[in-house]
């Protein structure tokens, strides 16, 4: 009887042993969380880049009636262009209804998004810009299906309404121009939430993710992104890191517009300053914004941009 039990009592220690075993083998292959790394720099892809080239540069060496190709930084379509005005940026417009088709497959429908691209000039010169996709004003070039012309911006180049640089223009220079990691080390936390809002409101998913501290499946991430357009109305410090914003939005498939006030958080580097996920995560959801009975969200050309200077 004895014998017996001794046995058991083996049996059992043996099979804990074989249990613990197994269980530290499944934990030793289970992939281990890491904490966030800093996103992979745009500088290292393959997409043609142009000079950061300023404004005033850009016109003399980009007259008026000169022709140009633009080629579009995310999809590597191209087309052809030339300039008819503007002094604060250029006012150019597609060649040939040939052109225009290439633009408007970009953009799939007119909008007033600013896109990156890169400007080639007839010497096979690069430089950074940024486009939107709205036909306006007046066009001269005639049978190219274009309606007006579209602006072209440049580093340090303005809006012709406000006088100033508009922020999303410039951000997407930054991106023709590989510059957009560089010039974010210097963005103190405020201005890192509005130039994330400001790319939020141009549909530019992959460069917010850049900004978000946490994995790539976190709920923060902008793949979860319900938002059509979004702007921020106020915003006040309750710390080094960390602010109250006042948001106004619209959300896809409907035209309402809604406003929400919620904390955003941000940690510091590498390579810049970044926002928290976790406290993007319940802005991705209609249902927790309010209706908005003010304020409107401006979506054109002149009266969108966001000044540089002070951000």
């Amino acid at each position: 009887m004895f014998v017996l039990v001794q046995r058991k009592r083996l049996l059992g220690s043996i099979l804990l042993l074989i249990l613990i075993a197994l269980g530290l083998f499944l934990v030793a292959r289970r992939p281990m969380s890491k904490d966030p790394q800093p996103p992979g720099s745009l500088e290292d892809n393959n997409n043609i880049k142009g000079e950061y080239l300023s404004w005033n540069d850009a016109k003399s060496i980009f007259p008026k009636y000169a022709q140009a190709t633009i080629i579009d930084y995310e999809t590597g379509q191209q087309f052809k262009v030339q300039r008819r005005a503007g002094s604060f940026h250029a006012d150019v417009q597609p060649l040939s209804a040939l052109d225009t088709k290439t633009m408007k497959a970009i953009y799939g429908q007119w909008s007033w998004r600013r896109r990156a691209v890169v400007v080639v000039l007839n010497d096979g010169r690069k430089i950074a810009a940024s486009m939107n996709g709205m036909p306006h004003g007046a066009g001269a070039i005639q049978n190219n299906n274009f309606n007006g012309h579209f602006c072209l911006h440049f580093r340090d180049s303005r809006t012709h309404a406000s006088g100033r640089p508009d922020l999303a223009h410039q951000v997407m220079i930054w991106k023709a121009a590989g510059q957009f990691e560089q010039q974010m080390q210097s963005q103190p936390p405020e201005d890192v939430i509005k130039i994330f809002i400001t790319i939020l409101n141009q549909g530019d998913r992959g460069l917010a993710d850049r900004m978000v501290y946490g994995p790539p499946d976190s709920p923060g991430m902008t793949s979860q992104l319900k938002i059509q357009s979004i702007r921020i109305v106020g915003m006040e410090a309750l710390g080094p890191a960390s602010f109250k914003v006042d948001l106004q939005a619209s959300f896809q498939g409907s035209s309402k517009l809604s406003r929400k006030k919620t904390q955003l958080d941000l940690v510091q580097g590498p390579p810049y300053w970044r926002i928290q996920a976790a406290s993007l995560h319940d802005l991705w959801e209609p249902n927790t914004w309010s209706p908005s009975q003010a304020a409107v969200i401006f979506d054109d050309e002149e009266d969108a941009e966001m000044p540089v200077n002070g951000l």
